[in-house]
């Protein structure tokens, strides 16, 4: 396994939707499940293209749906099917204290989250203070950017942070650091080489959060990154209770019926399959293993699958990865 990673935070016991993971919605729940992901960013013209767009740009790679009002400040209107707005305060000149009122009065009638933005405001500035005030009394964070006498955030930095906030409001979880653990790992994969099988492995005690992690990045990435895509939990017990034909039938030959049409039977016939699957690939996560062995023989399977595939697996036991 090329990279591994210990999982140091901790997570009460929840449901799968309570922590964050989101399963795919039924086709009646569509817009519903949209709204759970969608952002209201209000805003000036002024900064509209240049630091609205970047924001704007990062919150969609994540999959979230933002919409941006950019019409005159003192008219604007709260989006009601955005779970969160960002309010963009770039111009103190402008009647943003009606605005950021009537955006709280949201959050207090019905739970609507609010994320704040000082951008290019002089912290010398009366206002800012004002500004400042307002927003701590209702327990609401003020990012800020840099200014010419303050040197609080760069735009970039300023972006993720902003992105970091609004993914944990919008898929809430008591998981520490879930985001900046997802760009870590997306960082060691960016150093593997596209023209291998990749592998990661998530290591720490029972209970501290790597099936959690690994859902997370398993959500992330399966829509959009994969030809196709496969998560085994508790996979020692599912790999006696099955065995190896029976796990690897069960598994990865629903995949290869739902998304390549293709006969369960050619699991067995390898020269075949890669034939037919070279080309593709598969994002499979392995949930808890122990047997070093039993994960070996079912990965073997999958090296029909083409270059830039994915492997991930959590275990208690470290010393588990330098075997698959």
């Amino acid at each position: 396994m090329e990279n591994s990673i210990e999982v140091p935070f901790t997570t009460t016991s929840r449901s799968l939707n309570q922590l964050g993971v989101r399963n795919p919605p039924a086709a009646s729940n569509n817009m519903k499940f949209e709204c759970q992901k969608s952002v209201n960013i209000i805003c000036e013209k002024t900064v509209r293209y240049s630091f609205v767009s970047h924001l704007s740009a990062a919150l969609s790679r994540e999959g979230i749906s933002v919409s941006v009002n950019d019409e005159d400040f003192q008219n604007q209107t709260v989006n009601d099917w955005a779970t969160v707005s960002v309010v963009v305060i770039s111009d103190l000149e402008k009647p943003w204290f009606a605005k950021l009122t009537k955006v709280t009065e949201r959050m207090d009638n019905n739970g609507h989250l609010v994320v704040s933005v000082i951008y290019g405001v002089d912290p010398l500035n009366r206002g800012f203070h004002l500004v400042r005030e307002f927003l701590k009394a209702r327990n609401i964070k003020a990012h800020r950017s840099r200014s010419s006498t303050d040197t609080k955030h760069s735009d970039s930095e300023l972006v993720e942070e902003i992105v970091g906030e609004v993914y944990e409001m919008l898929f809430p979880t008591e998981r520490i650091g879930i985001y900046s653990k997802l760009l870590e790992i997306e960082d060691l994969l960016c150093k593997q080489p596209w023209g291998i099988l990749r592998s990661m492995g998530l290591w720490g005690i029972p209970g501290i959060g790597k099936t959690t992690l690994a859902r997370a990045v398993f959500d992330r990435m399966s829509n959009d990154d994969y030809d196709a895509f496969c998560f085994i939990e508790n996979f020692d017990e599912a790999f006696l209770k099955k065995g190896l034909h029976g796990l690897v039938d069960e598994k990865i030959g629903k995949v290869l019926k739902e998304k390549f049409g293709i006969n369960s039977s050619y699991i067995m016939r390898p020269s075949l399959l890669k034939t037919k699957l070279c080309d593709k690939t598969i994002l499979v996560v392995l949930d808890d293993v122990r047997d070093p062995l039993a994960a070996e023989s079912f990965l073997g399977r999958l090296e029909c699958f083409g270059p830039g595939s994915l492997i991930i697996m959590t275990s208690r036991d470290k010393n588990v990865f330098p075997f698959c």
